[in-house]
């Protein structure tokens, strides 16, 4: 199934050149499809020939990144390159990231006195392995939005939805957009979290893949802190440690709302505004240091 290309108001440099770059990838995408490459690792691993699966764009992954590393889309760190690995790999996040929603979903919904968890349809390795896959996006993303601050967030949104609705029954076309748009977001709030840590001069480090199947997004002085893009989010979590502050501790790490609106970003962008920065940079640094002395750090 083929999106329809959608018509973008007039941007800013950087997002008219991200737009074209996503339109090469989406081209070199289908042109992967045909290429006697592909159709060779398919029929040697025995991968049905079905865009409606799952199994069909994990293959269309692994092979757009073996052309990447050969050098087939230019430099591998040039920004087609990266855009074309997004492009090719979007479809395959998506249909990872609708099976974690439905495994929720139906905990929910099966939650009662003495299993309070729920049942689940995915096993813990399978959820595991797709928290992992989910992961390793998130950090595409953030490795192509890095040099790319001023760029527009919702028109960056938009081509990476385009390009993970291929092959998804129109269906799951809304729920695609709103996985995206979520996914995006909590980038944008992970890399504003940085821009405050650094504006405060605070040491901290990225998780890793195996920290990010716990939750953990950062490790910021000695605290692991699981960052959430909304105040909804974080209160999904529990309860607040104090009323008056965004965050609360559970399961060993800081669960942390970082003091964010979309009015804190430059004109829809993902760079935050100068005074939003430094006045925000002011809280999460008193923030930290409370939780360094509640973790007795």
């Amino acid at each position: 199934m083929t999106s329809e290309e959608t018509t973008f108001p007039e941007n800013n440099q950087t997002t008219s050149e991200v737009v074209n770059f996503f339109r090469g990838a989406s081209d070199a995408v289908d042109a992967l499809q045909d290429n006697p490459g592909f159709i060779g690792y398919m029929t040697q691993h025995n991968i049905a020939f079905d865009d409606t699966q799952e199994a069909y764009w994990d293959a269309v992954s692994f092979v757009a990144n073996r052309s990447i590393e050969l050098g087939a889309q230019g430099d591998p760190n040039g920004p087609e390159a990266k855009a074309f690995a997004l492009a090719a790999r979007a479809p395959s996040f998506m249909f990872k990231q609708l099976a974690l929603a439905a495994d929720q979903e139906h905990a929910k919904a099966t939650r009662k006195p003495g299993n309070r968890e729920g049942d689940h349809l995915l096993t813990r390795g399978v959820k595991d392995q797709y928290v992992e896959s989910a992961s390793n996006f998130n950090g595409m993303i953030r490795d192509f939005i890095e040099s790319r601050i001023d760029m527009q967030s919702s028109t960056f949104t938009t081509l990476l939805t385009e390009s993970a609705n291929l092959g998804l029954d129109r269906n799951f076309v809304q729920k695609s957009a709103e996985l995206m748009s979520g996914t995006v977001s909590g980038v944008r709030t992970e890399l504003g979290f940085e821009q405050k840590l650094s504006a405060a001069g605070i040491r901290y480090r990225r998780g890793t893949t195996q920290d990010d199947v716990k939750g953990i997004d950062y490790i910021v002085e000695g605290v692991p802190i699981d960052v959430k893009s909304s105040l909804f989010k974080m209160l999904e979590e529990g309860k607040p440690e104090d009323q008056d502050k965004p965050f609360l501790f559970k399961n060993g790490k800081c669960i942390y709302y970082p003091y964010e609106t979309d009015r804190d970003y430059a004109d829809g962008t993902f760079k935050l505004k100068e005074d939003s920065l430094v006045d925000r940079a002011q809280q999460i640094s008193e923030d930290i240091e409370y939780f360094k002395r509640y973790l007795h750090l």
